[in-house]
């Protein structure tokens, strides 16, 4: 697993690092305001999708609580 996440931040380097890349894409070289935007979107997407998984646990919705179902999907 480590090794994809390493191969992935390599190749997505050189897509955006590379002249070579840029030509076969037709994509260009980020400026440091444009990473900065990627990154916050990324981050917020996360931030977001984190208190859904808070809220989702908080109520009990995963482990089927609320609807008298245990974990495993059967009655109580």
């Amino acid at each position: 697993m480590l090794a994809s996440i390493a191969a992935c931040a390599v190749l997505q380097r050189l897509h955006t690092h590379t002249p070579v890349m840029h030509a076969i894409f037709g994509s260009a070289r980020l400026s440091p305001g444009e990473w900065l935007r990627a990154i916050g979107a990324g981050l917020l997407v996360f931030v977001v999708e984190e208190i859904e998984k808070a809220v989702i646990r908080r109520m009990g919705v995963a482990t089927g609580r609320r609807i008298g179902l245990l974990a495993d999907g059967g009655p109580r």
